[in-house]
């Protein structure tokens, strides 16, 4: 079998199965917020921690098969009723394979995952079908909006998480 993602730069896996690569990802961060809050005799407010917020992952250009879970869970979540759709979230680990056009491939510089807790599809656009593979069809994805509820970086040597 033909390996179709190998030119991507940032590789989407779910339950543990490449489903599809991009080239471009942003909102691979986090950020905490506060509340200012004054105390009785205090002179100046004091910032107390309100939690963790993070910005949705986009990701662009890129590939996937119509027979992988990728794709089912991508297609089935903008037909589903706002109700359905809450439960419809997934786990999923972004691979980085290469930054800036460079390779990663190096022993002393294992690929970097990222682990997205709870992800959910928010907005999918699918390009023009390319071609019949052996396995099934080669599918463009223009653009994926994802929203989650946490995101940790982990840099482990080789192997699947």
């Amino acid at each position: 079998m033909k390996d179709y993602l190998r030119k991507y730069r940032f590789k989407v896996y779910i339950g543990g199965v490449a489903g599809a690569g991009f080239n471009s990802c942003t909102g691979l961060s986090a950020g905490s917020s506060y509340t200012q809050i004054r105390e009785a005799g205090a002179l100046s407010p004091v910032n107390l921690f309100d939690g963790y917020k993070f910005k949705p992952i986009i990701l662009s250009k890129g590939l996937t098969r119509t027979d992988n879970d990728a794709y089912f869970w991508w297609e089935t979540s903008g037909r589903m009723s706002t109700p359905a759709a809450l439960f419809n979230m997934r786990n999923i680990v972004i691979e980085v394979h290469s930054l800036s056009g460079k390779s990663m491939k190096h022993p002393l510089m294992p690929p970097v995952k990222y682990i997205v807790y709870g992800a959910q599809v928010e907005e999918v656009r699918f390009g023009d079908l390319l071609a019949d593979d052996d396995n099934g069809e080669l599918i463009v994805v223009q653009s994926i909006v994802l929203v989650h509820r946490g995101i940790q970086r982990v840099q482990t040597m080789g192997g699947l998480i």
